[in-house]
């Protein structure tokens, strides 16, 4: 046992500081999937986490849990550890950080692979689909359609006085007189696409795939207001004298007014999903509805359910209402039916369900840079079955 751990300690160590050969790497990580010296594998981590608080920075301890969770159960053919109920013990958590340094190269090697472990798969498809990229189509006021997937960098277009600039896959507008009349553009993505712009007044917006924000080329004088579907995350410039507004449309078909003054918040407005919801990050915003209306706090998340009606939820998990923007797919507890139809969004691709939809509950986290077979495998772990048929997934029991 005694040599075990001093070759763990060695192989450790070696791949820390990047001196390690491919062959020690190899075997590193082979003990990892082994899975038979967990223990021990987190008192090095916690003991370089004290030699090392530097690191502190370069992943959350949240994050860094999350990808010890998949390390741990990869390979070995045991369910992946459900982010919620993997526990690192206190003692540990200051250290959690540097497990981004320590195992990010295997993290990474483990989304490479491309088997899968689903026969049923193998048998009946050969295809394959890549996660969704950056692209959007531009609606100007005059109704011309620029595809931004294939534009350059430079000034798109004119729009009055103002200019509009694609620079590094983003769009930002530059005006600064308000034009006698209001020019509206329309940004939107398809499934498969995201992306993200920078308006007049300096608010952030990105979309997520099948999203759309209808905007002024530059706000009037009194107000700033803007119409979004889909899901939006918003980092608004602030500007007490002049009001952000932001008009939704929920499932059931309820208009609401979001009112801003300066804020961070995530929009959800999918005509698939149950309600409408919007999440604040960070400063304060208040939702208006025909027959009722509310103030957000951080942490809070509003929902427009059926008939108009909010109900308030507190302690949202934040890292998981944004995960898309910060490219992964998280999951809490989802339902399958839930997580396909984030699927369907980034990848392009209709979903069906044979027989009964499954009764399985998912949680982890993944890249949204990873092939539809990956994804597919990950949930494989679950007990439910994937195949592709005809440019569609097909799931079963």
């Amino acid at each position: 046992m005694e040599v075990v751990n001093n070759r763990l300690r060695y192989l450790f160590e070696k791949y820390y500081d990047k001196s390690g050969t491919s062959e020690e790497v190899a075997e590193l990580f082979d003990i990892v999937q082994k899975g038979e010296y967990d223990n021990k594998l987190l008192e090095l981590i916690a003991e370089f986490g004290e030699k090392n608080n530097n690191t502190k920075d370069i992943i959350s301890q949240h994050d860094a849990q999350q990808m010890l969770s998949f390390i741990l159960a990869k390979k070995s053919g045991a369910k992946v550890v459900p982010i919620r109920k993997f526990v690192v013990l206190k003692k540990y958590f200051a250290a959690a950080s540097i497990i981004g340094v320590l195992f990010t190269g295997y993290w990474l090697w483990t989304r490479n692979e491309t088997d899968f472990s689903n026969e049923n798969f193998n048998k009946t498809s050969k295809v394959d689909f890549n996660p969704g990229k950056e692209g959007a189509i531009l609606t100007l006021a005059n109704g011309e359609q620029l595809v931004l997937d294939s534009s350059k960098n430079g000034t798109l277009a004119l729009q009055g006085n103002t200019s509009i600039v694609k620079r590094d896959g983003q769009i930002i507008y530059n005006g600064e007189t308000v034009d006698n009349e209001m020019l509206q553009n329309k940004l939107s993505t398809p499934k498969g696409k995201q992306y993200n712009i920078v308006l007049a007044d300096g608010t952030k917006v990105w979309l997520n795939a099948a999203s759309s924000i209808i905007y002024p080329t530059v706000f009037n004088e009194n107000e700033r207001k803007i119409s979004v579907t889909g899901e939006v995350y918003l980092e608004v410039a602030h500007n007490p004298e002049k009001p952000f507004k932001v008009s939704i449309i929920s499932p059931s078909g309820d208009e609401g007014i979001i009112e801003v003054l300066g804020t961070r918040f995530n929009i959800n407005t999918y005509m698939d999903e149950n309600a409408a919801k919007t999440t604040l990050l960070q400063g304060k915003i208040k939702l208006v509805t025909k027959s009722n209306n509310t103030i957000l706090s951080p942490g809070q998340q509003v929902q427009i359910g059926v008939k108009g009606k909010l109900s308030t939820i507190d302690g949202v998990d934040l890292e998981e209402i944004i995960a898309w923007k910060n490219g992964f797919f998280e999951f809490n507890d989802e339902d399958i039916a839930s997580v396909m139809r984030q699927i369907s969004r980034w990848y392009d691709v209709d979903v069906i369900y044979e027989g009964k939809i499954p009764k399985k509950e998912f949680g982890g986290k993944m890249g949204r840079d990873l092939k539809l077979s990956q994804v597919l495998k990950i949930l494989d772990k679950y007990g439910v079955h994937f195949r592709i048929k005809d440019g569609m997934i097909i799931v079963s029991q």
